[in-house]
This record gives C-alpha cells, structure tokens and sequence, in this order.
C-alpha cells in the first residue's frame, strides 16, 4: 500500500516540477479569542494563536489533499487515511504562521496570521516521509526474521551436539561389543548421513543471517544520508521520518535519537553529529550527554 502511494507521489511531484515553476499557495485567517477572567493579555494572545494554528493547519491539509488527490491516488479508505495523516504530520512539520495583525481591548484578543506553502514541495516531503517509514518497518520485519533464524540455528546446533554425543556413545560401544559391530556400523552410518545433512542446513541458516544482516544495515543507513551537520530538528524528521528511541537531556534541548543502526546527536535542535548505534551503547551505555560532549570536542579540535 504505502509503497504505490510514494511511487504516486514522487511521479506527481516530478512532473509537475519539469512542467511549471514552483508556487507558493497563501493561507490567511483570522481569530478572535474571548478572554475569561484568569487570563491576562499574554496567555489571551497564547490561546488565540493556538486556535488559530489548528485552524490554519486544518485548511492547509484539506487544500493539500486536494492538491494531491487523495481518493485518486489512494483507493481504499486505509490508505486515504494513512495518507492523510502523513499530510497532516508533514504540513505541521514545515508550515511556519505569520501573524499579519493582532489587538486586545481587554475582553477579547483578536490575531490575523498567515501561512506560504508550496504545495509541490509539500508533496515531496510526504513521499519522503512515507519512504522513511517505509524503511523502518523493513528492518522491524527482517530484525524479526533474523532472531527467528538465531533461534533455528541454536536448535540446530543443540541437536548437531547431541548427536555427535550419541556417534562417539557408539564408538565406544563397537569397542566393547565386537558380536555387534555390524549393527552398530549401519546406526553410525546414518547418523553420520544425518549429521551431513544438518550441518549443511547449519551453513544455509548462516548464510541466511549473513544476508537479513546486510539487509537491516541497508534499510538503517537511511538516516545517515539525510543528517547533515547543522541540519535543525525539523528538517532531519521530515527527512528521515520518527526515531525508534529517544534519549533526552535538559528539558529536550539535547537529545539522541535512535534510528535503527544509526543513533543521531542534537544540541539547541542542531544536529551535531552520528555514531552507529552499537558503538552508543558500548562506549556511552546510552547516555545522550556523554555522546554530545565526545562530538562537540571533536568538533572544537576540528
């Protein structure tokens, strides 16, 4: 599903591109927020620009799944809601409110704002998104099969070692049993034949490994060839899409986010850096601090 979504997508969005220029669509609203008693006239103004994001926010979705034509693209009632949560995410992300006008006359605050958009690169940004996600359920997929494939081969294994128990318990049997050396021979044969077939099976299930490992490394190298040093917060994800684990520090100004084999360093929301996510929890049992200290020094010396 989400995969003919982004291939929609991105065929759309290059199309319009090579036909016309980029154009930016305006959003202008206005609002007016009546005050209780409790409010001053800065939590007054606080308010009235809340609601009057979520409404600015609320019409830039609806005209953007129209842009893109949501029912068009997306058949089913699944993927039109999918799509239009990543809509909703995305335009969130990337839309930045102007305000036009504001006054207060004591009861009532009134806010007139405006947001530019340019529906093409909105469409590109979903895409992506959808992309991104798209990656991360990869990796959870095939992180499932190779433990699934550990597990077959510890059992494999157990039962090679129990069987190489038995054929040296036979050995030792021919050599105190001599009138039944022929019988003995025979079992040992097949257990030998048996003992092949498993330890070629043991080599398959190696290789099987080997191969789900390159894969996940593939699928987690996404977030490494979006970050870019000073990128902001925002940028990174609605590039690289949501982390799996956070590991925050100082109210949120300085965070590490897991993103599969790669964990990614922001300080006051700038990226600073990345480190592979097994040499974060080796060298710095996870702790975001000490992680950001070891990139900014490197960075200073540089």
């Amino acid at each position: 599903m989400q995969r003919h979504i982004v291939a929609i997508l991105a065929t759309s969005s290059v199309l319009l591109a090579a036909g016309s220029a980029a154009e930016e669509r305006e959003f202008v609203r206005q609002y007016v927020y009546k005050a209780s008693d409790d409010d001053s006239k800065n939590s007054a103004r606080a308010k009235a620009l809340a609601q009057l994001e979520i409404e600015l926010l609320k019409e830039v979705g609806v005209y953007i799944e129209s842009y893109l034509e949501v029912e068009e693209i997306a058949s089913s009632e699944s993927e039109q809601r999918y799509l239009r949560e990543e809509i909703k995410a995305t335009t969130a992300g990337i839309a930045k409110t102007e305000v036009e006008s504001e006054s207060w006359d004591g009861s009532t605050y009134s806010v007139r704002a405006r947001v530019r958009l340019d529906p093409e690169d909105v469409s590109l940004r979903v895409a992506q998104a959808l992309e991104a996600r798209r990656g991360d359920r990869e990796v959870a997929r095939l992180t499932t099969l190779l433990e699934e494939s550990n597990a077959e081969l510890k059992a494999r294994q157990a039962e090679v070692s129990l069987l190489r128990g038995e054929i040296d318990a036979k050995n030792a049997s021919i050599s105190r049993r001599e009138a039944q050396i022929v019988t003995y021979r025979d079992e040992i044969e097949r257990n030998r034949k048996k003992l092949e077939q498993l330890e070629r099976e043991e080599v398959r299930i190696l290789s099987e490994r080997d191969r789900i490992a390159a894969r996940i490394e593939e699928a987690g190298s996404l977030a490494s060839q979006y970050a870019v040093v000073d990128m902001t917060h925002d940028e990174f994800r609605g590039l690289a899409g949501q982390p799996r684990t956070v590991y925050g520090a100082r109210g949120g100004s300085r965070t590490c986010e897991n993103h599969g084999t790669v964990v990614v360093a922001f300080r006051r929301y700038l990226l600073v850096g990345t480190i592979p996510t097994d040499q974060f929890r080796r060298r710095h049992g996870e702790d975001c601090d000490e992680l950001l200290a070891e990139l900014e020094k490197a960075r200073d010396g540089r």
